[in-house]
């Protein structure tokens, strides 16, 4: 019998849609606030891309390198994604930082 397809939860993705494992979008902080964890928007998140820094920090656009568009074949054929980072950093007093999608 094949396993259902199990969508991953907030703050967790899968490196392509199917039965996998989840993988936390926090292994891919290189700098973040004490107290916050990288999160995604929602759950069913199907790529690295969708972890982001989460509401009350922001990535430093000079520091955005996700690298995961440089995709390698692994022997089965399957892509991998390259390693990235996400640095994210405290909101300065008296702004405001939200999500954006």
């Amino acid at each position: 019998s094949a396993e259902a397809c199990v969508d991953c939860a907030v703050g967790r993705y899968k490196d392509w849609v199917g039965d996998q494992n989840c993988s936390s979008c926090d292994a891919l902080a290189s700098e973040l606030p004490a107290g916050f964890e990288l999160t995604t928007a929602g759950t069913s998140s199907y790529s690295v891309h969708s972890c982001v820094c989460p509401v009350g920090t922001y990535a430093p656009l000079e520091t955005m390198t996700m690298a995961a568009t440089d995709s390698s074949e692994t022997e089965e054929g399957e892509e991998e994604a390259s390693a990235s980072t996400i640095t994210c950093l405290a909101c300065p007093e008296g702004m405001l930082c939200e999500h954006v999608n």
